[in-house]
Order: C-alpha cells, then structure tokens, then sequence
C-alpha cells in the first residue's frame, strides 16, 4: 500500500513483509544455536578414539641415554626405525667419550638432522 505522504516507488508492506522475514530467521538461528549447545559436541572422526602408538607413549614417559641405550630403546624414539638406531649405537663405539652431550650432538650421525632431534 502506497501512502500519500511517502516518496512514490516506496511499499510499506513490501517492507513489513521483510522484517518479518529476518525477525523468523533470527529466532531460526537462535533456536540452533541453543541447540547447538545443549548437544554434546560432534566428532568430526566419527567419535574414534586416535589411535596412540604404546610404544611412543612409554619412550615420552621415560628418558632415553643416547650415550647407554640399546638399540630397542632407541628404536621407541619417535622416528627413529631400525637402522637409524643401529647407526647411533655404531656412531657411539667409534667414539673415544661421550659422544652426545647435547641434544645437537646427535645430528653428527649420518641420517639425523634437526627436525629428527626436535621431534624427540
């Protein structure tokens, strides 16, 4: 409906019609975010548990000697696998002391580099 007093072109009811619109659609979404919190959340994995390698766990738990560990025990490292860990025990007999003092000193072993050594 066009009122006399308005500017030609301008519909009042057009203009309800739209706040009521977005009046709906705010209650919509209010309604769903309160329902989005009352739910307990969703997992995106399908509510697996991630999968936890025991034998990390148990190398994180305890101290690991690079100067006295077998290979077994170097081998719980987080990336280090079978061969590294026989080149760290045969970089250790070669040496006359202690080979590793810091944590650095294992990256004079061929293989190891610095994101092997800050990953451990």
């Amino acid at each position: 409906m066009i009122s006399s007093s308005a500017p030609k072109g301008y519909d009042v009811a057009w203009r309800r019609r739209h706040l009521a619109g977005l009046i709906l659609l705010c209650l919509a979404g209010g309604c769903a975010l309160v329902i989005h919190s009352v739910q307990p959340s969703v997992r995106l994995d399908g509510g697996r548990d991630p999968i936890v390698d025991p034998q990390q766990c148990s190398a994180a738990a305890e101290k690991i000697d690079p100067n006295t560990a077998s290979e077994a025990s170097l081998r719980r490292l987080y990336g280090i696998g079978p061969s590294l860990a026989r080149r760290i025990v045969e970089y250790r007999r070669r040496q006359p002391a202690q080979a590793f003092t810091q944590p650095g000193d294992l990256q004079n072993v061929p293989g190891i580099g610095p994101k092997t050594v800050s990953q451990n």
